[in-house]
């Protein structure tokens, strides 16, 4: 058995309340059903339009371009910023148009024109032609040029030309006038500003040569390449001293390395050739006794031997080795060897003999001395750098001070030659002007008139006539509290209708169990529904509000189902007010209340309880004994466990519920079935409840089987319409029961 059991629905987002694209999706559905304001809304915002265009004044415009341009420099710049700057002056140009020296001249030519060109001011007094100008005329500067575009409107074409021509002939005038004055008035400004930058420039001139004569500057600093010479000289000493100090350090080293080496008595032949670079290979030779002749007559025989061999390897090549000259030169050879080799034998000799006695003492007497020479000398020349960078110190800043006077006498010296070209400049083009005006295009008015346009009147038709009917639509539809046709039934409450039941006749003598009774065809057509629908075998009936009839409703549904061979049990769920027992005479008998109280077998207690029918195939549950709790009876697991029962025993399985807006109990039933029925009635039901309603079941997460219209008249014309008053009501414990009077079967005993 599936386990159905009722669960409290949360508030996630699934619960949340419909977003923007579904309120959107709602308003166009009203629209679509009130269409009919939308028409009415664009057939009327038409009609005004209409008239409108037919009876307003034509208003003409007409145009007229000026190019403005610089044909001269610009005297106050002095920077490459000039082209910027007079696009930055198009803006001015513009407001010209409109200021009061230009239109008070174009006013006086237009007063002179004939009545037809002055139609525009013919009602206006003459305090306000200025005014009544300045209102209908436009100047704006094309994007990315320098044309201005002039125009103005009018009532009549030809007036409209001839202010546009008065008004741009005067801009002209005024900019060729106002140009001549400012040049005059320029030339004389640049002039005073010249003799002040001369003056300036004069003076900077003096100082720097009194900086020059105090700095001692004897100009070799042309182009930036030459150095004063105290300060090359404080380089060049400062080179010096840094040489003569690595000189020292190195000396310092060997001196300690050859002491070391003399106390332990090691080997100073490679101090002997380590310091040679310092202190001269002659001094050390002199120092050791070793003397300058040898020096001179080993390098002289060892080239001497190797000519001798050379010669030897020629004369071989010609001469035997016994020919005279061979064997002479082969004995000076050997006696030249035998020498170098004796001389090479006594010179380890003695220095074998220095190493041991006196090597060690003199190699450090003679680095001693030049060690001693090399600081001496060093400490005169950091003397003398010390002196020469004070001295390079001081100029430096005399130096600096010429510089930036050499500066300002350059700036000034330019600025100087720039006014006076501007001025000679200014000089030749008094008569001409600065800034040239010339008339692009000539005046001309469009041949069509720009006020009123009939896509712009038809545009702002359309837009108030949608916009007023949507208004229409949404008001009406907050105003009618019914619902017109099934399809909009249907949209409103988000399910499909099931079945539309005309009114029953009361009284006629006709019970459901008559088959063939034309009242059943509806019912009939609400089970192959359900049937078709899909394993539907639990299916719980509700309604908005009290008196909608669905016990009638589902007592029908269940002798349909009865006929057609099905198995059925109908249970009486609303225990509050048990309308399906009254209808069937059952108020008082033990029921569904006692069921879901017991802890006994449920089958022994429905054997007992449930009531059969006169309508084959048909039993009932009545409700049983009124509880003081029903929605807590109802929330118990026993129920689940009553349906599953039920659904092993019948075919069908119908229950009757409370109405969702007064109780709860519905929807904690609904949570157990395949779905839930909710019968209305549109010609009673208010539009807001039957929406809340179907919006409180998929709230709580009740499957929403469909809608069953109950009670619907075709007789009444415009689809649901013409019904009375909501129906008030309360529905709660303690209510009296409600009394049908229509009779559909009388129970034959408990069923088996």
């Amino acid at each position: 058995m599936s386990d159905r059991r009722p669960q409290i629905a949360d508030g996630g987002e699934d619960a949340a309340p419909p977003n923007a694209v579904f309120a959107a999706l709602q308003f166009l559905r009203i629209l679509r059903r009130r269409k009919h304001w939308m028409l009415l809304s664009l057939a009327a915002a038409g009609i005004i339009g209409a008239i409108y265009y037919s009876s307003a004044v034509r208003i003409y415009q007409a145009r007229a371009s000026v190019l403005v341009t610089q044909t001269g420099p610009d005297v106050w710049s002095t920077s490459m910023a000039g082209e910027s700057q007079r696009n930055s002056l198009i803006p001015t140009y513009e407001r010209l148009f409109a200021s009061d020296v230009v239109l008070e001249n174009a006013l006086q030519q237009i007063n002179e024109m004939s009545a037809a060109s002055r139609i525009d001011f013919a009602e206006v007094p003459p305090a306000r032609h200025l005014e009544t100008l300045r209102k209908s005329l436009r100047a704006a500067g094309v994007r990315n040029t320098n044309v201005i575009e002039v125009t103005y409107r009018s009532r009549s074409p030809r007036a409209a030309a001839a202010i546009v021509d008065a008004v741009v002939q005067s801009y002209l005038t005024y900019m060729a006038q106002g140009h001549k004055n400012i040049s005059v008035e320029n030339v004389g400004l640049l002039n005073q500003e010249r003799r002040n930058v001369q003056e300036q420039y004069r003076v900077k001139e003096r100082e720097l040569a009194s900086a020059r004569t105090r700095a001692g500057d004897l100009g070799l600093r042309q182009d930036g390449t030459q150095t004063h010479p105290t300060v090359e000289r404080a380089i060049t000493i400062n080179q010096t001293l840094i040489k003569v100090q690595s000189e020292r350090l190195q000396l310092e080293a060997s001196f300690a390395a050859i002491k070391e080496a003399v106390e332990r008595g090691g080997d100073l032949q490679q101090h002997l050739m380590a310091v040679e670079p310092f202190v001269g290979r002659d001094l050390i030779r002199n120092a050791l006794g070793l003397g300058t002749f040898e020096a001179r007559t080993l390098p002289e025989l060892e080239t001497k031997l190797l000519d001798q061999q050379a010669q030897l390897a020629t004369l071989l090549e010609h001469y035997g080795s016994r020919h005279p000259q061979v064997v002479e030169l082969q004995k000076s050879i050997e006696h030249t060897e035998q020498y170098l080799a004796d001389h090479s034998t006594k010179q380890s000799e003695r220095m074998s003999d220095l190493n041991s006695e006196t090597l060690g003492p003199a190699l450090l007497s003679i680095v001693g001395e030049k060690l001693a020479a090399i600081r001496r000398y060093e400490a005169q020349l950091t003397e003398h750098y010390q002196a020469v960078e004070s001295e390079a110190i001081a100029l430096n800043d005399r130096i600096m001070e010429v510089q930036l006077l050499e500066h300002e006498v350059d700036r000034l010296r330019q600025l100087h030659e720039s006014l006076l070209n501007r001025i000679a400049d200014l000089d030749i083009q008094e008569d001409q002007s600065g800034v040239r005006t010339t008339i692009v295009d000539d005046p001309e008015t469009d041949s069509r008139p720009v006020s009123p346009q009939l896509r712009l009147v038809g545009l702002i038709c359309i837009l108030c006539g949608s916009a007023a009917g949507a208004a229409l639509a949404y008001i009406s539809d907050l105003l009618d509290d019914r619902f017109r046709s099934p399809d909009e039934l249907s949209e409103e409450l988000g399910g499909q209708i099931l079945a539309v039941i005309r009114p029953l006749p009361i009284g006629a003598g006709r019970t459901v169990t008559e088959a063939n009774a034309p009242e059943m065809e509806a019912f009939r057509t609400l089970r192959t529904t359900l049937t078709f629908s899909g394993d539907r075998r639990r299916v719980a009936f509700t309604s908005a509000e009290p008196g909608d009839g669905k016990t009638t409703v589902i007592s029908h549904v269940a002798a349909s189902y009865g006929l057609a061979g099905r198995r059925t049990l109908v249970i009486d769920a609303d225990l509050r007010k048990p309308g399906l027992s009254n209808l069937f005479r059952l108020r008082g008998l033990p029921g569904l209340s006692d069921i879901l109280r017991s802890t006994h077998d449920i089958d022994e207690l429905c054997a007992a309880r449930i009531k059969s029918t006169d309508v084959a195939n048909v039993d009932i549950l009545p409700c049983g004994p009124k509880p003081s709790d029903p929605l807590e009876l109802l929330s118990r697991p026993r129920l689940d466990d009553l349906l599953g029962w039920a659904e092993s025993r019948y075919d069908q399985v119908l229950i009757d519920t409370p109405p969702i807006l007064a109780a709860s109990d519905a929807a904690v039933v609904g949570r157990l079935t395949d779905g839930v029925i909710l019968v209305v009635q549109p010609i009673k039901n208010d539009r807001r409840l039957l929406i809340r309603a179907a919006d409180d079941l998929r709230l709580m997460n009740v499957p929403l089987v469909g809608i069953v219209a109950n009670n619907v008249d075709d007789s009444v014309s415009d689809g649901y319409g013409g019904y009375g008053q909501p129906y008030g009501y309360g529905y709660g414990f303690g209510d009296e029961d409600e009394h049908e009077t229509t009779t559909i079967a009388t129970p034959r005993g408990a069923a088996a």
